[in-house]
């Protein structure tokens, strides 16, 4: 009977050893996964400081690392008076910011701006 009782000992001794070993491999598991998940955050904004974006503005090429830009940054880089003028999208989006030069566009590659002027057009 004792060598009964020794085997159930021993094989619930295993049990709970085996228990805890996958305990700390799915510990492990987690730290990995974190691990993974930080390292690829931590790519995707490196990589976003170093990505050119490229797009047009009155059919002039521009670029910029910023994902997102204000209409008004959009019309200074384009050498453009926001006093003077306002952004309309035109590719892939069609979108006014007149009285909306403070909205924040995300960029992508190949976008197309157009520029108007403020105010009445003259007529000839």
């Amino acid at each position: 009977m004792e060598s009964e009782t020794g085997r159930k000992d021993s094989r619930g001794e295993e049990i709970r050893e085996l228990r805890e070993e996958a305990a700390l491999l799915e510990v492990e598991a987690v730290g990995i996964a974190t691990a993974a998940v930080v390292l690829e955050v931590e790519a995707d904004h490196l990589e976003d400081e170093e990505h050119e974006i490229h797009f047009n503005v009155d059919g002039d090429r521009l670029e910029t690392t910023k994902r997102t830009l204000r209409a008004n940054e959009i019309l200074r880089l384009a050498g453009l008076d926001p006093a003077n003028r306002y952004l309309d999208e035109i590719s892939p989006e069609q979108r006014s910011f007149k009285d909306k030069g403070e909205e924040e566009i995300h960029m992508i590659n190949h976008m197309e701006f157009i520029s108007l002027r403020v105010g009445p057009t003259p007529v000839s």
